[in-house]
């Protein structure tokens, strides 16, 4: 095994070199310029065959697998399957450099401009500040919410994080950019809740947002998934964050909040606090501290008719 494993790769390697020599021959006409035109290399995750542009990208650009264009042309220089392979491959580059301006020229737009109506919140564990250094936010609770502008294309969802040299480059404050994503975030991911049957009994429910991503940000909705369910239930909620894209919702009067606890420890990212909701308060704590704070405002009926995001 291990010496066929030797030839094959003598083999690939001179297929490589060959290639090398003259590939380029086998490209469409306007890319067919020299030897220099393909760039062959052999990295961790083997051979790979790219155009050379020498440009800065903002995105890696498509690449072909050496071994798989070697084994579609039978372990020779097939000319015809090369032109095939390579004028496809060409098509996908030129896509993708279309692609690439199209994003350069919203960045731009971005940059030039204060899009506050593309802002969005993100919901990341907090831990030892490893967050603020790079990214204006806040800490609320046990994460720290940061912001980004969502990009929407075809029903993809892409976020560029906003950064403290962002922020100064649009000249405004954190308190700005808090304000502007509570009103554009529910806009843009509008929340969704699925309703769950667990097998030992209790229903609980999964909060997300409708495109499936970033959904722990819409528990901060001042309209927020836990107000509806709140007010359907008529009783408050345990919140169990599951990644920062959604939660698990549990009615208190249906679960304990011993077992979920120990649950959150072993799977949740945002460690071992179980967060709760008031629905008098209208609020969500995040921590212990937070919790025992809304149970005394309940024991003496000072939590009535409060509201918070």
């Amino acid at each position: 095994m291990e010496r066929r494993d030797e030839l094959k790769m003598e083999n690939l390697k001179r297929f490589a070199e060959r290639l090398k020599m003259e590939g380029f021959l086998y490209l469409p006409a306007a890319y067919a310029v020299n030897s220099q035109s393909l760039l062959i290399e052999e990295g961790k995750n083997g051979w790979t065959v790219r155009l050379r542009d020498d440009k800065d990208h903002l995105f890696p650009m498509p690449c072909l697998n050496l071994e798989e264009i070697y084994l579609k042309c039978g372990g020779k220089i097939d000319t015809q399957i090369l032109r095939t392979l390579f004028s496809e491959y060409v098509q996908q580059y030129e896509k993708a450099e279309s692609e690439e301006q199209e994003e350069g020229e919203k960045l731009a737009e971005i940059m030039g401009h204060f899009p506050d109506n593309k802002l969005m919140t993100l919901l990341l564990p907090d831990r030892d500040n490893m967050w603020e250094k790079n990214f204006p936010g806040r800490h609320i609770g046990n994460t720290y919410m940061l912001y980004g502008v969502c990009l929407l294309k075809d029903k993809q969802v892409k976020v560029m994080a906003v950064t403290w040299e962002l922020m100064e480059k649009w000249q405004v404050r954190e308190e700005i950019l808090y304000q502007a994503a509570g009103k554009a975030m529910a806009e843009l991911f509008p929340y969704e809740i699925l309703d769950i049957c667990h097998p030992m009994g209790g229903d609980f429910y999964i909060v997300s947002s409708k495109q499936h991503c970033f959904g722990l940000g819409t528990l901060l909705y001042e309209e927020s998934p836990l107000k509806e369910l709140a007010e359907q239930k008529e009783e408050d909620l345990f919140v169990f964050p599951l990644s920062v894209h959604e939660a698990a919702v549990f009615p208190v009067s249906g679960w304990q909040q011993e077992m979920l606890g120990e649950l959150e420890g072993e799977i949740s990212p945002f460690g071992n606090e179980l967060w709760y909701y008031s629905r008098n308060l209208k609020k969500l704590a995040f921590t212990k501290k937070e919790y025992e704070q809304f149970q005394i405002l309940k024991k003496f009926g000072t939590d009535k008719g409060e509201t918070g995001r």
